[in-house]
């Protein structure tokens, strides 16, 4: 059976298919992916996935036993609040990475599905040029969506996720198109409109399949402890009273998580602009494909 990514990249498609590519694009060149996520979000995310530990069983342990009432015992608050201190500016950190990453995917995109095998650096140093650009659409988007939300406050700030699906594109258009974040902007609400509920639904179950990857990847780590602490007479302590090891198998199967379903959302979207400029502009295969491979 054929693979109609490689016949016709360019074509329209339906939702599960638009998927499917996005899962075929990665599998195929999945070690210059995973590698370049590797070196970008997971280091990133392994902080964050070691202070949230750290965090979380210190809260846990400030609530449910008395060892901030012990006589010479350790403020467990203190700990806290470096973790928290750590979580926070690790988050910050990840918004740059994460950035710098998805333009290096959006970036390698159009030669990704035309067949290019690049090298993770490769893909890693294409990112560089539109990074810049790509922060300020992020920005706009932010802005844009929590205005939204915020004017529509009393009825649950639905128009901030309204916002959201139009706005979904400005990133992709920064960096595939090469044009600059208010441009880009306009052009995604141009291609969201007369799509709203289809897109809507895709970045519906494109967050669903990235939430279950995730969760496949990191649930060894919780199982794992989970499974003998329910066994134990007492459970909570068992849960809050690991070795360090583990904790640090902890926040590498965060880190892990993080950075492998990376690439998936970025070429996800990717496929779905394909397809909308299909849709909408009649997308030829042969002009198209050289303009986006020269936008690369």
């Amino acid at each position: 059976m054929t693979d109609p990514l490689r016949q016709d990249p360019f074509a329209p498609r339906t939702v599960g298919a638009a998927l499917d590519d996005a899962i075929g694009v990665y599998r195929r060149h999945f070690k210059a992916l995973a590698l370049a996520a590797v070196c970008t979000v997971f280091p990133v995310a392994l902080i964050i996935g070691l202070a949230q530990d750290v965090y979380y069983r210190g809260y846990f342990e400030v609530i449910f036993s008395d060892l901030s009432m012990t006589a010479g015992a350790p403020d467990p608050g203190i700990g806290i609040f470096i973790a928290y201190a750590v979580i926070m500016a690790a988050s910050g950190l990840l918004l740059f990475v994460r950035a710098y990453f998805d333009a290096s995917v959006l970036a390698a995109a159009p030669g990704l599905i035309t067949g290019a095998r690049p090298r993770f650096t490769e893909i890693l140093k294409g990112g560089l040029k539109r990074w810049g650009w790509y922060l300020l659409a992020q920005l706009l988007v932010s802005i844009l969506t929590s205005a939204a939300a915020f004017a529509s406050f009393f009825v649950l700030g639905v128009g901030g996720l309204v916002a959201s699906v139009f706005v979904t594109f400005t990133g992709v258009v920064t960096v595939v198109e090469q044009t600059d974040p208010v441009s880009a902007l306009s052009r995604s609400f141009a291609l969201v409109r007369g799509s709203f509920w289809r897109v809507a639904g895709y970045l519906v179950l494109m967050f669903g399949l990235s939430t279950a990857f995730q969760g496949a990847i990191a649930s060894p780590a919780a199982l794992g402890q989970l499974v003998p602490a329910l066994g134990a007479s007492d459970p909570l302590t068992a849960l809050l009273d690991v070795p360090v090891w583990w904790r640090v198998v902890e926040g590498l199967s965060f880190g892990a998580a993080s950075a492998l379903t990376a690439p998936f959302t970025a070429l996800a979207l990717f496929h779905l602009y394909i397809d909308l400029r299909a849709r909408k502009e009649g997308m030829d295969l042969v002009v198209r494909a050289r303009e986006l491979a020269r936008a690369a």
